[in-house]
């Protein structure tokens, strides 16, 4: 208002309670607006302890779920044909960032998004088609490749060392999953190199393990590894494929420690939890502006030995000082 005299004097605004309220509106609205949403789909029901490191990578960034983050997780029950109505689902919630493991969700995700980026934890990406390179994505893919080349060497390497006159290598792969195959050529090349001989047993559902198991001649001593899938991922095969293999006296080797856990005699492979709590750091950020095709590809870096002695007694397999001295786990 100008008063006389050409001064500007503030003129006094009177506000309701109800314009404080509107106010108060706009900015919850404002803090709404500020949550961000990762879609996290996972193959099947996920190991807990895989989750609880992601979330907890995600809040020594600075995200508290629910107020400026939420992780909208999704679970495909080992069923592939839910991949789809679950990427659905989740464009419909308009995430910002996707966040998955294994290389069949990894493939899914690829083929239905366009744009929304992708924090993958999955096998080759590059000879999957995933990603132009490791260093340069150039997509909408990024997070991590498990090249299993030496991994499986040296599962291979572990087995013999247990096994007193291992002969035969039986190998549970899922023809179905694209990223089985190299692995088993990765197995075959390494037994060779170890004298090993390998008895390729594909399994593409659960109704194939008994028949599989039976194919392994008794009269030779073998042992039974079993290749990283979804399939063989879930809880109830696990305890399948283990019990299975302890009433034969079959030594057997998973990738992760949930098949220990569940029976198996040895567990060697990448430390899952690791990756997952390093995976935040992508989707941060990602949600921070950069894009997925400037985040180069990583590794793992940590890796986990894991023996059940139990098993090994159940079986008749003593096993080495040497082993259990570098175990990360031992499982009585």
């Amino acid at each position: 208002m100008l008063y006389p005299g050409g001064v500007l004097m503030a003129q006094a605004v009177t506000v309701s309670p109800f314009g404080v309220f509107l106010s108060s509106l706009a900015a919850e609205a404002q803090k709404t607006e500020r949550i961000t949403r990762v879609g996290f789909l996972t193959p099947q029901d996920p190991f807990p302890l895989w989750i609880d490191a992601f979330r907890g990578g995600l809040r020594e960034l600075g995200y508290v779920e629910g107020k400026n983050i939420i992780i909208e997780l999704r679970s495909a029950a080992g069923k592939k044909e839910l991949y789809q109505p679950l990427i659905a689902e989740l464009l419909g919630l308009k995430v910002n960032v996707f966040m998955t493991w294994s290389t069949p969700t990894s493939m899914a995700l690829k083929q239905a998004v366009d744009s929304t980026p992708i924090v993958s934890i999955s096998g080759d990406p590059v000879g999957m088609g995933l990603a132009a390179s490791l260093s340069h994505p150039e997509g909408n893919v990024t997070g991590f490749a498990i090249l299993t080349e030496e991994l499986e060497a040296k599962q291979v390497q572990l087995l013999k060392d247990t096994v007193p006159g291992l002969t035969r290598i039986a190998v549970f792969w899922n023809p179905t999953n694209p990223a089985m195959k190299p692995d088993l050529d990765f197995v075959q090349n390494a037994s060779s190199h170890a004298g090993l001989t390998v008895q390729s047993l594909p399994v593409q559902d659960a109704n194939g393990f008994d028949r599989a198991m039976s194919a392994i001649p008794r009269e030779e001593t073998a042992a039974l590894l079993v290749l990283r899938d979804d399939l063989f991922d879930l809880e109830a095969n696990r305890k399948r494929i283990a019990a299975s293999a302890i009433a034969r006296r079959l030594p057997t080797m998973f990738g992760w420690r949930e098949g220990v856990q569940a029976g198996g005699l040895l567990a060697y492979g990448v430390n899952f939890a690791d990756l997952f709590r390093r995976a935040a750091g992508y989707v941060d950020k990602i949600l921070k502006g950069v894009a997925a095709r400037d985040l180069p590809i990583s590794q793992p870096e940590h890796f986990e030995l894991f023996v059940n002695t139990t098993t090994a007694r159940a079986i008749g397999i003593p096993v080495p000082i040497s082993l259990l001295a570098i175990a990360d786990q031992i499982i009585e």
